[in-house]
């Protein structure tokens, strides 16, 4: 992994974590309303869908079959998918979050292991988590809305959620200091 993308994911997944956990621990029943909105917000969705794609064409072109192993044809899709995504697709914040939660797990797994570093089982331990979690919401995207009311009603549910996102958040800056000076 080049130093530049490590940097941009490590940096997007304490960002995207640490909005989530803004999220949780600000829900009332006075906010819900503007959380709600913000899960199924084009633009959010479309500044966190671009580069979730395009960090995966790497991954793509190796299991692609045939001509999408071509990187050309690769970056056009990277592109045109979320362009595409935007007029047409519903949740789409939470799509492209739960996508972007997603690939940050799987390439936290992987740096924390092919750089060694101390406690990589405990970056696999919470990127299996937050990875099934991203799965959860890509696959049923108005669980994010559903999550967000829930820690609306329930003071220790809304905690809970926000003091495990924060711990990605902080996760991921530890990975950004750990992974610096050996990818270097």
């Amino acid at each position: 992994m080049s130093v530049e993308r490590f940097i941009f994911e490590m940096i997007s997944g304490s960002v995207i974590f640490a909005a989530l956990g803004c999220g949780f621990f600000l829900a009332s029943e006075k906010t819900i309303s503007r959380l709600e909105k913000l899960c199924r917000n084009k633009v959010i969705g479309l500044v966190i869908a671009l580069p979730a794609l395009i960090s995966c064409i790497p991954h793509a072109q190796i299991v692609a079959p045939g001509i999408l192993q071509n990187p050309a044809v690769l970056w056009l899709l990277a592109l045109a998918i979320p362009v595409l995504s935007y007029f047409y697709i519903d949740f789409y914040a939470a799509r492209a979050i739960g996508g972007a939660i997603i690939i940050l797990a799987y390439d936290l797994i992987h740096v924390a292991y092919e750089e060694a570093f101390a406690g990589a089982a405990v970056f696999t331990i919470a990127a299996w988590i937050f990875g099934f979690a991203g799965i959860w919401i890509s696959g049923k995207p108005c669980a994010l809305r559903d999550w967000f009311r829930l820690a609306a009603r329930k003071n220790s549910f809304k905690i809970a959620s926000a003091a495990a996102a924060f711990f990605c958040a902080v996760l991921f800056l530890a990975a950004l200091f750990i992974g610096f000076g050996r990818l270097q």
